[in-house]
């Protein structure tokens, strides 16, 4: 599974122009949402990170990972 997510998140990098310096994670905290449809705090998904990115530019807002325990 990690193997699977190395390979895509390469190909994000390459697609979708991530900072050099963006940590992966299963999930994020949206801690500055800007224009976006997202609220401040909102857990939002690895997927829905990757939706967002097809339309509009990672730079519009500000995540952060989240780790959740279960």
């Amino acid at each position: 599974m990690k193997t699977m997510i190395n390979l895509i998140t390469k190909e994000i990098y390459m697609t979708y122009e991530l900072p050099k310096d963006f940590i992966e994670s299963d999930e994020y905290c949206v801690i500055e949402p800007g224009l976006t449809h997202f609220k401040q705090d909102e857990i939002i998904n690895h997927a829905d990170l990757l939706k967002y990115a097809e339309e509009y530019t990672l730079d519009t807002f500000t995540v952060i990972p989240h780790l959740s325990i279960q």
